[in-house]
């Protein structure tokens, strides 16, 4: 059985949020809230400001509608929303099991690590480096971003 799920390359994030809007137009679109927001984290010990993207982690039914094999919310070329709308390319998608995937051979590999406020069986991960001494919050205290009535 396939398991979907994400890697963000916090080294290639540079904060255009292109990622959170296109997930807040798509749940918005639903009345849903958006399950997807960037984080500007800023770490003395490296005295660099990194963003890191906190992604849904495609849960059972993802607010945007995309489902793991392309299917919902118009399909996008297997890809969702947020994936789609990644200017810097830091958001990748796919099967994390599947070794001929690009994001099942960085899991299968050791090179993608749990994102750190994820719990149980992690949907998100990351490659690159994350800024040192800086810790970031909990998923619960950032996501869901509450829908905005129109």
């Amino acid at each position: 059985m396939s398991r979907y799920g994400f890697i963000v390359d916090v080294d290639r994030c540079f904060g255009c949020y292109a990622c959170a809007l296109a997930c807040r137009v798509a749940t918005n679109a639903r009345g849903e809230d958006s399950w997807c927001h960037v984080l500007q984290v800023e770490s003395r010990d490296d005295e660099r400001i990194s963003w890191i993207p906190y992604v849904c982690a495609q849960a059972r039914d993802p607010a945007c509608g995309f489902k793991g094999d392309g299917a919902g919310a118009g399909g996008g070329g297997g890809q969702p929303p947020c994936v789609r709308a990644c200017l810097a390319g830091a958001l990748m998608y796919g099967d994390l099991e599947d070794p001929s995937s690009p994001v099942g051979r960085l899991i299968i590999e050791g090179r993608a690590k749990p994102m750190p406020h994820t719990a149980g069986a992690p949907g998100a991960y990351y490659v690159g480096d994350l800024p040192r001494g800086a810790e970031l919050p909990p998923v619960e205290e950032v996501l869901p971003r509450k829908r905005t009535p129109t």
